[in-house]
């Protein structure tokens, strides 16, 4: 009987965590095309502003899309951990808008890079950088050692 009650009580928590875990990632997702829509509303105003002066609408457009605002903007989900410099920064930054769906035209237009030749360069370079961070302890910033076999 007790058993019953145990395995009733199990499905019950498990059903709640579910639901829960679900809630907050509907939520994340509802905020990030929050901040996409807020954005591209922002891009359509400054449309309708400058549509007599092609000229200012062109230098006013590329500051908008700098990689820094828009990593700021929040709209590519990033990964929580904080980093020491805004250079690492833009790298996963790079990274995530690849992930998001980003074509690499997009991203040589956000970090106004002349050609797609130096968009692999930078990506293959940030790639690397971040795999040798990730090796890298989170506490003291030093390359993990294995330790020697002491029992000889």
């Amino acid at each position: 009987m007790n058993w019953s009650l145990y395995v009733c009580g199990g499905c019950l928590l498990l059903t709640s965590g579910l639901l829960a875990c679900m809630t907050g990632r509907s939520r994340r997702w509802h905020r990030l095309a929050d901040k996409r829509l807020l954005l591209l509303r922002h891009m359509i105003e400054m449309a309708y502003l400058y549509k007599d002066r092609p000229q200012q609408f062109a230098h006013t457009f590329c500051a908008e899309i700098a990689a820094r605002k828009l990593r700021n903007a929040g709209i590519v989900e990033s990964s929580a951990r904080p980093t020491g410099s805004e250079d690492e920064e833009d790298e996963r930054f790079l990274v995530g808008l690849l992930d998001a769906g980003f074509t690499r035209k997009e991203v040589c237009a956000i970090f106004n890079l002349k050609s797609v030749n130096c968009f692999y360069v930078k990506y293959h370079r940030a790639k690397k950088k971040l795999a040798r961070m990730e090796k890298r302890s989170p506490r003291t910033g030093k390359q993990r050692v294995p330790r020697p076999d002491l029992k000889s």
